[in-house]
């Protein structure tokens, strides 16, 4: 079962002391860092799965999560596992920094 093995993957992840689980448990200087944007399958009630989940993720104190993907986008390699490539808020969030990595036209 795919969803058994990533649970127990998190977990191994999560019980390595360098590793920040963001926003959960973060970890001020830690060498790795997990950032669970859509929720956490310890906190249930935190899980984005509905469109009324994302319109209160996208008014809520989680926004800021996406402004750390966007700054790493731009500067580092990620790996998004989860989710479709197609979900929304990741559409969002790449879109923006395209923009805000696409060259300016100067006027002569």
């Amino acid at each position: 079962n795919s969803h058994i093995s990533s649970v127990v993957m998190e977990q191994e992840l999560q019980n390595s002391e360098a590793l920040s689980v963001i926003p959960y448990a973060p970890v001020r200087g830690a060498d790795r860092w997990l950032l669970k944007m859509h929720g956490c399958v310890s906190s249930p009630e935190s899980i984005v799965i509905t469109s009324d989940d994302y319109r209160t993720y996208e008014s809520g104190r989680k926004k800021a999560l996406a402004g750390l993907v966007q700054a790493n986008l731009m500067t580092s390699h990620l790996l998004f596992v989860g989710f479709s490539l197609t979900d929304p808020n990741y559409q969002r969030i790449i879109e923006e920094v395209r923009h805000a990595l696409k060259p300016r036209q100067h006027a002569t």
